[in-house]
């Protein structure tokens, strides 16, 4: 077994090289809303972040300083050493501190995290336990390369098992389903929705099923390794790119190809031409410092912890007792927990993770924010998307975010607002940051002048929702259903606190009050007819929620996750 836990060497080269490059591309983009997502200035304060992860150990620099100057610094900082590591510098040194910036930035706002944040991570974790700098010649063969190739490969069998769910074994219509959110699609895969024939997307669900169980299994094959590895690769890459050109998944299908550039056979780079290879030994390994990788056998504990925690995780999936998730900080999604220890261990390291998309199936329901909000002017804006508020839905959905981040954070937001004990804080912070013109918010009628636009007085923030269509009612083109919405909390700018509502679903769509800005700023009462209750949140309640805001999100949650 000892050559199917092992690595090419000069795989490890190119592995090092795409994992900077991934670092890199991460630090661009978060670097251009800077002051939305890491400064106290921005939906997430330290503050509010320390009392919405106050019962763990996931630690952050980044809240030493909260301002641009600092958080800046700091993502410059992890800039210079990932361009380091690419080179080949000081690679036991930069590969430590790329894995302890990188778990910094992601610790700090845990809300506009997404799976391939935490693969990005779990890779420069494990990456410092093998050579990533000049190539020897034998394969390595040691403790980290082996947990290196576990990691892997505990990700898709976790992934392949955990697709229980009929829409994958029974009905077929997984990839149907995938395709129908319109959060997630792309055009190309708009494309493919309309035009595939149902046959061919039932092929692509068996085939995704048939990858992922196969794949595993390649990667560790102790007989010929070197092909099976070469099958499993040239089989993964295309389904990652696929994936990537379907759905709007960030950097996930980059990483994922990352993650499978360790295994590529060192056949591979030696059939190169040999003008390829002179360049790449030229740009790559000669200017790798001789450096090894930190001592192979510091890797043995976290190995070790390595396979209960991924059990603890999924185990839920596997033994059927799953129940309704949600959102749980840095540690993914799912409500399962496991001893104290293990946990504790996971978070101080950043190991904790969840294999679960699309799992047990494919949520068949399409779930955004709306927040509309009363300019001084009297003009009505939906704060998140700076447009007017659409209460049907957007032709394009997944455009009317301004960026791949607002997307994942209020996806992860309306996930925690049905929850049966929701985190308000997380909704004033936000509130906050819109008031004050932190997001950004444009006029909705942009005018040649360049005078600011009207400040906000209040927020109403709804939850709209529409079911997609199934398979038949696809394809006899029968009308989708009106999406619904439901109001979940107000704000007053100014006021430092704001109210979480529900019980109003009006399968016709919902409208604001847009009279009542200043109608119940001061005690938080809200009125609709007597229709609907307020627990109002920072001014002396407990937060209880009314038996009718139970209710409602009780119906949402299991609209949403069954």
């Amino acid at each position: 077994m000892v050559t199917s836990l092992s690595l090419d060497a000069t795989s490890l080269v190119a592995f090092r090289v795409g994992l900077a490059t991934a670092v890199l591309l991460d630090l661009w983009e978060r670097a251009s809303e800077l002051e939305i997502w890491l400064t106290d200035d921005g939906v997430l304060p330290c503050d509010v972040r320390r009392r919405y992860l106050r019962n763990t150990w996931f630690t952050t620099l980044h809240c030493v300083d909260g301002t641009s100057t600092g958080q800046a610094a700091l993502l410059l900082l992890a800039a210079v050493c990932a361009a380091t590591l690419l080179v080949g510098r000081c690679c036991r040194l930069t590969s430590a501190l790329v894995w302890l910036l990188t778990t910094s930035l992601h610790a700090r706002n845990p809300l506009a995290l997404h799976g391939g944040d935490v693969l990005l991570r779990l890779l420069l974790f494990w990456s410092m336990f093998v050579p990533l700098g000049a190539p020897p010649q034998p394969p390595v063969a040691t403790c980290g390369s082996a947990a290196l190739v576990l990691q892997v490969v505990l990700m898709y069998a976790c992934a392949a098992a955990t697709k229980s769910g009929g829409a994958w074994w029974g009905e077929c219509s997984a990839v149907h389903d995938a395709l129908q959110l319109d959060l997630l699609v792309t055009p190309l895969g708009e494309t493919l929705r309309r035009w595939a024939p149902p046959p061919l997307l039932c092929a692509a669900t068996y085939a995704t099923l048939l990858v992922e169980w196969a794949a595993p299994l390649l990667l560790v094959c102790p007989w010929r390794t070197a092909a099976a590895r070469g099958v499993a690769v040239a089989v993964l890459v295309p389904l990652h790119a696929c994936f990537g050109l379907c759905l709007r998944l960030r950097l996930f299908p980059l990483v994922s190809v990352v993650a499978l550039l360790p295994f590529v056979p060192g056949a591979v780079w030696s059939r190169a031409p040999a003008a390829a290879r002179a360049a790449a030994r030229r740009t790559l390994a000669s200017r790798a410092a001789p450096t090894p990788a930190l001592p192979s056998w510091l890797a043995a504990p976290p190995l070790l912890l390595l396979l209960p925690l991924v059990w603890q995780r999924h185990a839920p999936y596997v033994l059927g007792t799953r129940g309704a998730h949600g959102y749980a900080g840095l540690g993914g999604y799912g409500a399962w927990r496991g001893p104290a220890l293990v946990e504790s261990a996971a978070q101080l390291l950043f190991l904790d993770q969840v294999w679960d998309m699309f799992a047990p199936q494919p949520v068949r329901e399409d779930v955004w924010l709306i927040a509309a909000a009363e300019r001084a002017d009297g003009s009505v804006v939906d704060a998140l998307s700076g447009a007017p508020p659409e209460w049907a839905k957007p032709a394009r959905l997944s455009e009317r975010f301004r960026s791949a981040a607002w997307l994942q954070y209020t996806m992860n937001l309306a996930s925690d607002a049905v929850r049966p004990q929701p985190h308000w804080e997380l909704f004033d912070a936000l509130s906050e940051a819109l008031c004050r013109g932190t997001a950004s918010v444009p006029s909705p009628s942009p005018s040649p002048s360049p005078s600011p636009p009207s400040p906000l007085l209040m927020l109403e923030i709804y939850v709209a929702r529409e079911v997609s269509p199934t398979v038949a009612e696809w394809r006899h083109r029968e009308p989708a259903p009106l999406p619904e919405a439901s109001l979940l909390y107000t704000y007053w700018c100014g006021s430092g606190g704001g109210s979480g509502e529900g019980g109003r679903d009006d399968s016709e769509g919902v409208e604001p009050a847009e009279e009542s800005a200043a109608a119940g700023a001061g005690d938080g009462v809200c009125e609709d007819g007597g229709e609907k209750q307020c627990t109002r949140a920072g001014s002396g309640s407990d937060g209880a929620m009314t038996r009718e805001q139970e209710l409602a999100a009780q119906s949402l949650l299991r609209s949403l996750f069954n």
